[in-house]
């Protein structure tokens, strides 16, 4: 029954994250009168579809990816329909719009885990209720009432900034605002904590949206940090996970219960994302990137010749994707 369960969850998870980003892309493309040859979520082999009017509506085999096959998209065209003849900003909206329907998809699911989330029932906030006799911050000076600002010079919002800011340190530097100003406080650390009690709030409709979306921007953060770090060497490409590993976090969230599968799937939306946000090739940022440098220089390249970048972007990217699921597939023999 498990196994049932979460074959099923990944194929809605999947889905529902590919559909919506697809849309961002469909939706603005015909908005600008771009002609859209096919739709389609999944890839590989053709399961069924439909033709209605100039667009191909298909779902695929393989639930991972899907496309909006436009016209002038990767080669030239003198059709007025051709993606290759819009302008700039409208071409940077229609690739931009996968990915944000995807950010907005994530941040909509955790307002929903937020306000039905039994044990989340109140709202933590900035506020300083009380510092923990002995500890760091009353050591350090800050008080009750004071308002948490930032920690080693980066904002926090949520609890997840804290943790981040503070993992593996023995001091930070604090920055509160009391009474109109803002002071900096050195403060060492114990087991991880600087020492307070937060103050709390009882769930509302504002306050509900307001933290969601500040850790929404946090997990964003965190996952753009991730990648920041695998280029540097600080962040190791085997802690990554592909599709198999994903398949079976979300095995593992289905025998937890519905709100760790609902966490799951903003998780993966967000990334997703992120990651097709980044400016590399066969990616929407990638492409984003030529249009972004068409916008400054007034020089467009040839679409045939961006086609040949991101394809070659996309066997790379193809080949990555199979080394880190080598590894997703490694790590379950380990287990």
């Amino acid at each position: 029954m498990t196994a049932i369960l979460t074959a099923v969850c990944v194929i809605l998870i999947f889905g529902l994250i590919i559909l919506i980003h697809e849309l961002g892309h469909f939706v603005t493309a015909k908005l600008f009168g771009v002609t859209v040859h096919e739709f389609a979520i999944g890839m590989g082999p053709k399961l069924f579809g439909k033709q209605l009017g100039e667009t191909f509506y298909s779902v695929r085999l393989i639930p991972m990816g899907g496309y909006v096959k436009m016209e002038g998209e990767d080669e030239d065209s003198e059709s007025e329909g051709a993606f290759s003849k819009k302008k700039p900003w409208q071409r940077f909206i229609i690739l931009f719009a996968g990915a944000f329907m995807n950010l907005l998809l994530g941040l909509s699911l955790l307002v929903i885990l937020n306000s039905v989330n039994p044990e989340f029932s109140v709202i933590p906030t900035m506020q300083i209720e009380s510092t923990m006799p002995g500890m760091g911050a009353e050591q350090a000076g800050i008080l009750p009432g004071d308002k948490l600002l930032e920690i080693d010079g980066s904002r926090v919002f949520t609890q997840l900034d804290l943790n981040l800011t503070m993992s593996e340190k023995e001091t930070v530097s604090v920055t509160v605002a009391r009474n109109g100003e803002k002071l900096d406080f050195q403060v060492p650390l114990t087991e991880g904590k600087i020492g307070i009690i937060r103050k709390v709030e009882d769930k509302h409709l504002w306050n509900v949206l307001s933290y969601s979306y500040f850790e929404a921007f946090s997990i964003v953060k965190l996952t753009y940090q991730s990648f920041f770090g695998m280029f540097t060497g600080a962040v190791s490409v085997d802690q990554m996970s592909g599709p198999v590993g994903i398949v079976t976090e979300i095995g593992n969230a289905v025998q937890q219960g519905f709100l760790d599968v609902l966490f799951l799937a903003l998780l993966i939306s967000l990334n997703l994302g992120v990651v097709n946000l980044l400016p590399l090739p066969a990616l929407d940022g990638g492409r984003i990137v030529f249009v972004l440098w068409e916008m400054i220089t007034r020089k467009k390249l040839k679409p045939e010749h961006e086609g040949i970048v991101h394809f070659i972007g996309f066997i790379l990217l193809i080949v990555f994707m199979l080394y880190i699921t080598k590894n997703d597939i490694a790590k379950l023999f380990i287990k």
